[in-house]
């Protein structure tokens, strides 16, 4: 599979180097219009033709499949074009700018009978896997809540907004995770101008299942933070990407009401109404489970070849990034309301 890389800046090398350890994938062809970092590229990678017209790696005989690496204002123009050339696509997150460009690629992609996925690279790590497992076996029983503290200091390149920057992670994991929508979301900000542009924000996902998630998005953070924390009605999860070793914590344990068998205040419990007992979580052992160690976006890129090969859906596709996008202008909509809560469209 002869891959282009478009766009070789912060994150076209990672993807670069990635496609070059997949056995049966060539970097092909490289376009990067910054006159230094078209440099570099041709220095590392002496094989590949490095351009700096988009359309000439697009409309290149010799590539198979277009990974797009580009600022999010161009996602959709350029991917259209890949996937009018015949070319699969994959996209860097989020997929597109509106739920409207997402769509459009989705249609065009099925009518191309092309391969159109987006890189969520936290879906293809280990731990999410495993949590992923766990859910479906039923390990952790009715999700009940999900708290993530996503942090870091920057960036602030003006092209998007911390939620648009760091909620995709989050959104990604929780669709793969749940394999549904929230109905309703709500956010607030802060920074210079909070209601549009905002540096923190805090997001409450409603779901018709009674799921509650609460994202904490900072670039106002001096210390980097991925941690989740995922209640169950049997498990407690506690997740923290930034760990080395033990990134998933499971606590055995199961969710109840004060009052019911071998509770501690039962019978204080037994004066009170059905609608006045307090829940509790009883707390039994806590297990790290041992997790694979490989890097996610080698994952993103193998799965995308392997797509192409076989001409499999990806895991991530053009509807889970569209469900992605469709909670961010949501929350856009929710943010300039002042917090108010705002139904998510539905796919």
């Amino acid at each position: 599979m002869r891959v282009a890389l478009i766009g070789h800046g912060y994150w076209g090398p990672n993807l670069a180097r990635n496609f070059g350890a997949i056995p049966g994938v060539r970097l092909a062809r490289v376009c990067e219009r910054d006159a230094e970092r078209s440099a570099l590229a041709q220095h590392l990678y002496p094989w590949a033709q490095v351009d700096r017209d988009s359309e000439a790696s697009i409309g290149a005989a010799d590539v198979d499949a277009v990974a797009i690496a580009t600022p999010l204002a161009t996602h959709f123009e350029l991917a259209r074009a890949a996937l009018l050339a015949g070319k699969h696509v994959m996209l860097e997150k989020p997929i597109t700018a509106t739920s409207a460009q997402a769509r459009e690629l989705i249609a065009i992609a099925q009518h191309e009978r092309r391969v159109l996925m987006v890189d969520h690279p936290f879906v293809y790590g280990a731990a999410v896997a495993h949590l992923h497992a766990m859910v479906a076996r039923g390990e952790i029983g009715a999700l009940l809540h999900y708290d993530s503290d996503r942090a870091n200091l920057g960036p602030f390149h003006g092209e998007d907004d911390v939620i648009w920057d760091l909620a995709v992670h989050d959104l990604s994991i929780l669709d793969r995770l749940t394999a549904s929508q929230p109905a309703r979301v709500s956010a607030i900000g802060a920074g210079a101008n909070a209601a549009r542009d905002p540096q923190i924000a805090h997001l409450l996902l409603h779901y018709d299942d009674g799921l509650l998630a609460h994202l904490h998005l900072s670039w106002l953070s001096p210390v980097k933070q991925r941690r989740v924390t995922l209640a169950g009605t049997r498990a407690l999860v506690f997740y923290d990407e930034v760990q080395p070793d033990e990134k998933l914590r499971v606590y055995a344990g199961a969710a109840g009401a004060d009052g019911g068998p071998g509770t501690p205040g039962a019978g204080q419990a037994d004066a009170l109404g059905p609608n006045e007992r307090r829940s509790s979580y009883r707390l039994g052992d806590m297990v790290s489970p041992r997790l694979a160690v490989h890097e996610p976006l080698h994952e993103v890129c193998s799965h995308f070849a392997a797509c192409v090969r076989d001409g499999a859906q990806p895991l991530t596709d053009g509807a889970a990034g569209l469900r992605t996008v469709l909670v961010l202008e949501a929350a856009a909509r929710s943010l300039a309301r002042g917090g108010d809560a705002v139904q998510v469209e539905a796919v």
